[in-house]
């Protein structure tokens, strides 16, 4: 609406990325988005303009906070890429987390044209990706997250980074899309729930209809815990005392025994993610 309200008469398109587009926000996620022309020539010409609609969106969509980092090369970047540039990029120089994040990639308003041309040059830069890069490329990731909480000498569980939660979910989803082109192809731009069910379905395995099960639980246990403790984070509080009341809240809720269902749910996951990642 707030584009729409601009009347903006300019070739491109603008996408959601990252929680927003998969439908897995939480309290302390950003509104990721894209803006793309139809050439480099409509995006220098036309800066100025594109960059009022952006300070439009980010005053518009407070307090929420409005992001455009995910764009090629991040923060060192031009702000606005063309279709063409994108194409190149996707062809030369990016990595395989770049595809994992433009998987993500959602029509929100603009030319849906442009949209289908760039997901149609992202699927086929995808097709590329040789398995034994994917895998081995996850895995850095999931090392780095974990080296990460190490380092910073939590004793305590944390939903999101913590080995077998939201972020092992998320690399198990990422491996097998990215070394199934056809799943890859539709998957662009559905959530993470939507994939999931996906992969139960059209690969008949009760594993992934449990995984599925799985990561509905544990983005529960999030949401309450930003909820219940007015927090950011993703962190099951030490005291005794908070962690009794999440526990209630769950089960009064639904159902859930925390502790026992939890660690049934962590070693399920990084057993598959010994399974689908490596």
């Amino acid at each position: 609406k707030i584009v729409t309200g601009e009347k903006i008469k300019l070739d491109f398109f603008i996408a959601s990325l990252g929680s927003l587009s998969s439908k897995t926000l939480s309290f302390s996620s950003d509104i990721d988005l894209l803006l793309v022309t139809g050439s480099d020539k409509e995006a220098i010409e036309n800066e100025k303009g594109f960059l009022k609609l952006i300070n439009l969106l980010q005053e518009k969509l407070k307090p929420m906070a409005v992001d455009f980092r995910l764009r090629p090369e991040g923060k060192s970047s031009q702000l606005i890429w063309s279709v063409d540039r994108f194409k190149e990029y996707f062809n030369t120089r990016a990595r395989v987390w770049e595809f994992q994040a433009y998987s993500k990639l959602k029509f929100v308003t603009g030319n849906i044209d442009l949209y289908n041309k760039l997901t149609g040059f992202l699927c086929n830069s995808a097709y590329n990706l040789k398995e034994e890069v994917v895998r081995s490329e996850i895995k850095l990731m999931d090392r780095k997250i974990q080296n990460e909480l190490i380092s910073y000498g939590e004793s305590i569980f944390n939903i999101k980074k913590q080995s077998g939660g939201l972020s092992t979910v998320d690399f198990i989803i990422d491996s097998v899309l990215l070394t199934d082109f056809d799943l890859y192809k539709r998957s662009i731009g559905i959530s993470r729930y939507s994939i999931l069910y996906l992969f139960s379905r059209l690969k008949k395995q009760t594993e992934l209809r449990l995984l599925l099960n799985n990561y509905k639980v544990l983005k529960l246990i999030e949401l309450a815990i930003q909820n219940i403790f007015d927090v950011s984070n993703s962190i099951i509080p030490k005291s005794e005392e908070k962690k009794s009341l999440l526990a209630n809240w769950l089960k009064v809720k639904h159902k859930i025994l925390l502790d026992a269902e939890l660690k049934q749910i962590i070693r399920t996951n990084k057993d598959l993610f010994k399974k689908y990642v490596g």
